[in-house]
């Protein structure tokens, strides 16, 4: 979020908003207010408001941001949108979202309601992953001082130690607790003054710190300054075992359980940052069920090492720590590959394919004298797409052929014929082990065409397949 600047800046901008007026032609988006002209100051307090809590954000804090950036200005006089002085990228709109590595530049430029509601969204992502203060009560005002300074950038320059650093964070504290009109002569927001840390608190690198005193209350619960009528808060505990695989073309992230605090757990937030374990410059990949303990990330991804972290939030809002980073790469095959290899040892939680090592969280195991893994480690190599069907317990594998198995029946159906997986032992059938679909791997091999081998004395099963392009 740089310094507002309002004149043309480069062609890259006069082309985009080129393009964004050739677009949008009739009313905004905002009560019908036609494009390149703000909506009534009490249209744009309304919007704000809602915004805020639906991010449980006070706002009182995101009105404040919102007229440091733009002055609650989403276009200018000229009805242009208001936009920031940065050179490499645009700084945009009421709440200065910046454009780098955006697809929404056009709807940011013109439509009021999704620049606020973006800026709000980035505000309590930046709540969730700087250092806590204080009980991490959202409703204390005192508490979001890391939040309101990573908006600006969690860097040096606002760090209040800095010596002629810009020091966003104490600007909007200070803009809180002044008095500012609008255009319909109301107060744009009750005025609050905000206790800031002292500096020699703000060590480096930034950490957690005691919530400063007095404190002063938010509107999260009804009222600017209710006090905390639900007593003393808990929120809920880190997630554990924190771990994560690479695999052809994916991630797997796998964690253990948060348990609840004050509050029911709602989600778990998956954030990922690539090259670097930056945590402020990680990006919201994924919000969970709660009853969640794993997520794969497709991506797009990159043969780059990647860095995740999990946190947990419950209904109210509230977070746990972000637990991680965890370092992770996933399997990205660039040349063509005529033919696939994977050896797979018992009781072993791994498989080599052509020569890459890649972790299982079920080994294989032996069972009735064949061998069974879980789907996914044999499904992607062989080019099959996995469906699952609850309520019949049946998996449906879709590639060169249709095969349909069914948990605990030793009877399959390929391209609609009925055929029994083990002709020799009808003992063997699909199992579910663990929460994990088991299927017997040398039917599903060679169903799809490959051959295996089983070499008892390193207790390693083969699987090759020849493709065709």
């Amino acid at each position: 979020m740089s310094k507002m600047c309002l004149s043309n800046r480069s062609i890259v901008l006069v082309l985009i908003v080129a393009m964004v007026l050739s677009l949008c032609v009739g009313p905004g988006t905002a009560l019908g207010t036609p494009l390149g002209v703000n909506p009534p100051v009490t249209y744009i307090r309304a919007s704000l408001k809602a915004a805020a809590l639906r991010y449980n954000v006070p706002s009182v804090i995101l009105m404040a941001i919102a007229y440091q950036e733009s002055g609650w200005r989403q276009f200018d006089a000229n009805g242009n949108t208001v936009t920031g002085s940065d050179t490499t990228s645009l700084d945009i709109g009421i709440m200065q979202i910046n454009s780098s590595g955006r697809t929404d530049v056009a709807r940011l430029m013109t439509d009021i309601d999704y620049n606020i509601d973006t800026g709000a969204k980035m505000l309590d992502g930046k709540w969730k992953l700087t250092p806590g203060i204080g009980d991490r009560d959202r409703n204390v005002l005192e508490n979001w001082y890391y939040a309101i300074w990573a908006y600006n950038g969690f860097s040096s320059t606002n760090n209040p130690n800095t010596p002629g650093g810009r020091h966003f964070q104490d600007s909007i504290l200070a803009l809180m607790a002044r008095q500012v009109l609008g255009s319909d002569g109301q107060p744009l927001w009750p005025p609050v003054a905000v206790t800031p840390p002292s500096p020699a608190l703000v060590v480096s690198p930034v950490g957690w710190i005691p919530t400063p005193q007095p404190v002063h209350y938010g509107d999260l619960y009804g009222g600017f300054n209710p006090g905390n009528p639900v007593g003393v808060l808990q929120g809920p505990a880190d997630p554990g075992a924190l771990a994560a695989a690479g695999e052809i073309g994916q991630v797997r992230i796998t964690w253990s359980p948060s348990t609840a605090g004050s509050y029911t757990v709602l989600r778990y937030d998956i954030y990922r940052s690539q090259g670097a374990p930056d945590i402020q410059k990680a990006e919201l990949v994924a919000e969970t069920k709660p009853d969640a303990t794993q997520f794969v990330d497709i991506g797009p991804l990159q043969r780059t090492p990647y860095y995740y972290w999990v946190l947990c939030e419950d209904i109210r809002g509230d977070v746990s720590n972000p637990v991680g980073p965890v370092e992770v790469q996933p399997i990205i095959m660039t040349s063509p590959i005529t033919k696939i290899i994977l050896v797979f040892t018992l009781d072993k939680p791994a498989v080599v394919m052509n020569g890459v090592t890649i972790p299982m969280d079920t080994a294989p195991e032996l069972e009735n004298g064949r061998t069974i893994l879980p789907i996914r480690y044999i499904a992607t190599p062989l080019g099959t797409q996995v469906l699952w069907d609850s309520k019949e317990q049946k998996v449906t594998l879709l590639g060169s052929k249709k095969v349909e198995l069914w948990i605990g029946k030793p009877k399959a159906t390929v391209d609609g014929i009925d055929v029994l997986i083990d002709p020799a032992n009808p003992m063997v059938a699909p199992r579910i082990s663990g929460g994990r679909t088991m299927l017997p791997l040398r039917f599903i091999s060679e169903t799809f065409g490959a051959e295996i081998v089983y070499d008892p004395l390193p207790r390693t099963v083969t699987v090759t397949l020849n493709k065709t392009t």
